[in-house]
Formats: C-alpha cells, structure tokens, sequence
C-alpha cells in the first residue's frame, strides 16, 4: 500500500513539474503589440508596433493616449522582422509568469515597456519596468537588448 501512495505522489510531481505550455510567447504566429508608453506625458506617449502574421505595423499618429493608439492598415514593406521576433521569443519566463506588471513601471514619470499579446485566446497585457537599478540578470539583459531594438524600428 505505501509503494502505491509513494508511486501516486511522484507521478504526480512529475506531471506538476513540467513547464507550463502556452505559457510562452510565439512571436511568429502571435498578434502581438509591443513598444514603450509613457503614462504622464504631454505629447508623444506611444510608441507601439504591432506585430501580426509576420508582418510590422506602425502607428498611424502619434498620441497621448493608449486608448487613442491605432495602426497603420499596409504593414511596413521590405522590412525584415527577424530580429523582432527573436526578442519578443526570448523574453525572460520571469516576465512571462509576472502578474501583468514587473517592477513599478511608470512611477518615476518614466517610461515604460509595454506588451499585449493573445496566446491560446487569451489576451494579456504586460507592463515592464526599464529602470536599470530595478532590474536583477537575464530580465536586465532582456529589457536593454528590447530598447536598443526598438530604437532601430522604422
């Protein structure tokens, strides 16, 4: 009997301990927006992309608001988004698990990253904080490879 409970119980761990699948991000076959907003600004407080189908979308404006935000309808042509997609592939499963906000992103007046992504039918939307003296490793790393990327974005 205790060989039984003690078979049960490990078979269990192993099914609990496995990755949690979906959790993840496919940057390739997700819509995903993605960019920097800035909350207490006057001008400019958006620069978002969205990303969908393999194919970039700019803003059509500039705004003030995020509710205001809207993308162009044609996707940016001759415009390879590889290096997109391997950053938005690679984000740290910290991040990932995060309850949509890492860090205390925009409370310095700052600005901060901004992600909105449908996985499996579920939509969610993360808010990362860029201050480096908030962030600790590959979450680091990630955000400033995730900037730099950004500022070479049409």
């Amino acid at each position: 009997m205790k060989v039984r409970v003690l078979v049960f119980f490990v078979a269990m761990i192993s099914f609990t301990a496995c990755s949690k699948e979906g959790e993840g991000l496919n940057a390739s076959q997700d819509k995903i927006q993605f960019g920097t907003l800035s909350l207490r600004c006057v001008g400019d407080c958006a620069n978002m992309y969205k990303l969908e189908g393999g194919k970039l979308y700019k803003r059509k404006a500039p705004v003030r608001f995020f509710e205001d935000l809207k993308y162009n309808e044609t996707p940016e042509k001759n415009f390879d988004v590889s290096t997109i997609v391997n950053s938005l592939n690679n984000i740290p499963q910290a991040i990932l698990e995060s309850e949509e906000i890492y860090g205390c992103p925009g409370c310095v007046d700052e600005p901060f990253i901004n992600l909105i992504f449908t996985n499996e039918g579920k939509e969610k939307n993360l808010r990362i904080d860029i201050k480096e003296y908030a962030l600790t490793g590959e979450v680091k790393i990630w955000v400033n490879n995730f900037l730099k990327m950004l500022e070479q974005l049409p």
